[in-house]
């Protein structure tokens, strides 16, 4: 029984970090809809080492987005 008391517990100290990451990718979802109405995407192809390539990948997962997402973002900030 302590075993799911503290399970539960580490959820709920989690939870605000996990609604964060939500949040934000609601945002962008929301910001990449409105823009697939103005534009339509173009295909394009980058060369990544394989470290950088496990990177970006990881990156994007954190942010619960996909990677073509992450880099758009990277671009509307600069």
């Amino acid at each position: 029984m302590v075993d799911k008391f503290n399970a539960f517990d580490e959820a709920q100290k989690k939870a605000p970090e996990l609604l964060s990451r939500e949040n934000k990718a609601s945002k962008v979802n929301s910001s990449a809809q409105t823009n697939k109405r103005r534009e339509t995407k173009k295909q394009m192809s980058l060369m990544f080492t394989p470290t950088h390539k496990d990177k970006l990948n990881q990156l994007a997962k954190q942010e619960g987005i996909s990677v073509s997402e992450l880099i758009a973002e990277w671009i509307d900030e600069h």
